[in-house]
């Protein structure tokens, strides 16, 4: 006579593929006993068994939302759920004193070993018995297959062009026919002029628990973004036919977002080869570094604005560069320093500023007269010529490669 984990087992085993994920999911209710629920890797259910009911409101939240809430991610990661699931190889049993039914959370794969989501089964109707694990395991191994065969494999793609993009930023990726039809599919839906944005959330979240929430959430403000996860960050790819001007105005409800939540974000110059991502993901990084050293005063910094000070700053590690300094600087930091006076710093916000006086004065916290008496001194004792391009270009340099 069969055991009941052979019995079970025989009937898993004997599961038709090709009559769909939702088939598959009903049948495996029948067999194990408790109700079993499957999600992508970004919370986002994607079948479930049908007809339960049942008072455990984990199982209630995601098949009524669609997903868990920003909450329950919360109680996910204190109660060291995502952790333990992590670690584990391809199931977790998930236990809680706030929780009444225990549940076992199992991975679904793809042929190349790329995680495409989840199940939950959850002991609602019955506690687990003694080889359910080693059931759930076998259960998804079934399911991986049908779900590369179903409707809900499209959807999940872009589990492989993440993965993919971050091959090409980490220098790993493989020169072989499945990456460059891969590569070709994203360049299908890609216009000619393309950036990086690297998103820093910890400001508003220390764990960086929540970067799947947060790239679904950032998807869902602007979706016309390709959104993907790299390391700490979340990065997406901007692409559009005409260079952008203005950031801002180009996301304006992400940058909304961020200024609400304290996240900021690096953006690249722009580029037009995606296998040319790991420099211009580099160029992102260094952008919303210079950002998050520099005062925080945007949500969102462009490489393009800081590419000379970069490279001063490179040139400064590797190369003697004190022959280029204008002397006019030393003399000015010279005066300044005997007459207890900012005219260096005056000189440096004014062509900051593009020599307008009203944003001059504004940082400065002076009157326009107290302005233009200071720019007259300038130009009296030190000879500044104010027409002169090349000197103003020079003492600006100056002043950015010695602070």
């Amino acid at each position: 006579m069969l055991s009941t984990f052979d019995g079970k087992k025989r009937q898993l085993e004997s599961l038709q593929t090709g009559r769909g994920v939702n088939y598959l999911l009903n049948e495996a209710y029948r067999i194990l006993g408790n109700p079993i629920v499957m999600f992508d890797t970004s919370y986002i259910m994607l079948a479930c068994a049908e007809g339960v009911v049942t008072d455990d409101w984990l199982w209630n939240e995601i098949v009524t939302l669609g997903t868990f809430s920003h909450e329950t991610i919360d109680f996910f990661n204190t109660e060291c759920f995502i952790e333990a699931y992590a670690q584990s190889d391809v199931v977790a049993l998930l236990k809680s004193d706030k929780l009444k039914y225990d549940r076992v959370n199992g991975k679904l794969f793809d042929k190349d070993g790329i995680q495409l989501g989840n199940i939950n089964v959850t002991a609602c109707q019955k506690p687990f018995e003694e080889g359910d694990a080693k059931l759930i395991e076998m259960l998804c191994e079934v399911l991986s297959v049908e779900l590369q065969n179903s409707e809900f494999y499209q959807k999940i793609d872009r589990v492989y062009q993440e993965t993919l993009l971050n091959e090409i930023i980490d220098g790993k990726i493989p020169d072989n026919e499945i990456v460059k039809t891969k590569i070709a599919e994203l360049y299908e839906e890609l216009k000619s002029n393309l950036y990086i944005a690297v998103v820093d959330t910890t400001q508003y979240e220390q764990t960086g628990t929540h970067l799947a929430y947060f790239r679904d959430l950032f998807r869902k403000l602007q979706a016309e973004y390709c959104y993907y996860i790299h390391l700490n960050y979340i990065m997406f790819i901007i692409s559009t036919d005409h260079p952008i001007l203005c950031i801002e105005r180009k996301l304006s409800k992400l940058n909304e977002f961020f200024l609400r939540y304290e996240i900021y974000a690096g953006i690249s110059s722009s580029f037009h080869n995606l296998l040319e991502l790991r420099k211009y993901y580099r160029e992102a990084i260094n952008a919303l570094n210079y950002g998050l050293k520099g005062g925080k005063n945007r949500q969102i910094y462009r490489y393009d604005n800081i590419r000379i000070e970069y490279f001063l700053n490179s040139v400064k590690e590797t190369a003697d560069i004190s022959t280029i300094y204008s002397p006019v600087v030393f003399l000015i930091q010279e005066y300044d320093r005997k007459n207890n006076t900012s005219l260096l710093e005056l000189i440096y916000i004014y062509l900051l500023n593009g020599k307008d006086s009203e944003s001059t004065c504004k940082v400065m916290g002076i009157s326009r007269d107290v302005l233009v008496s200071q720019l007259k001194l300038l130009e009296d004792i030190f000879e500044i010529d104010w027409k002169n391009g090349d000197m103003l270009f020079n003492i600006f340099v100056s002043i950015k490669m010695l602070s």
